[in-house]
């Protein structure tokens, strides 16, 4: 998909996390198709990005699309809740994140502006955070 858009997709050097890799690999193939899929009609850019604070890691997977209305935003997250104007997606995608990301002691949420794009943020628990058997530690 990123070949058929002639998308760019911008990458910071990213950290190493505790955690099932396909799964929160799939997160970040879900959030970067979103992004493709909802771009508009111009080449797109997705800055993959993260930043430490607090114990975690905040990653943030920014797009330059049409954007998200507000009043989408806080339903977003819901299983089968795909853009109706263009009936892209299944509407499981963005859910099944939100679950892979739960599951791993973090959050997710959406920050856009219509006509400015998008940015999905997720975090994740540091190394440091995670107990040995991989669940979250929040001592």
């Amino acid at each position: 998909m990123i070949d058929e858009r002639d998308a760019t997709v911008d990458v910071e050097s990213l950290p190493t996390v505790t955690g099932d890799h396909d799964q929160l690999g799939q997160v970040v193939q879900n959030l970067v198709k979103n992004a493709l899929e909802h771009a508009g009609d111009e080449p797109p850019t997705v800055r993959i990005s993260v930043v430490e604070t607090d114990g975690a890691y905040r990653f943030a997977v920014a797009d330059d699309g049409v954007g998200i209305p507000e009043s989408r935003q806080e339903t977003i997250f819901d299983i089968f809740q795909s853009d109706a104007a263009t009936r892209d997606g299944t509407g499981i995608g963005l859910a099944v994140c939100e679950r892979i990301v739960t599951r791993h002691g973090g959050d997710i949420w959406v920050e856009s502006t219509p006509g400015t794009g998008a940015t999905f943020y997720f975090t994740l628990p540091s190394s440091d955070q995670v107990s040995p058997g991989g669940v979250y530690n929040d001592d």
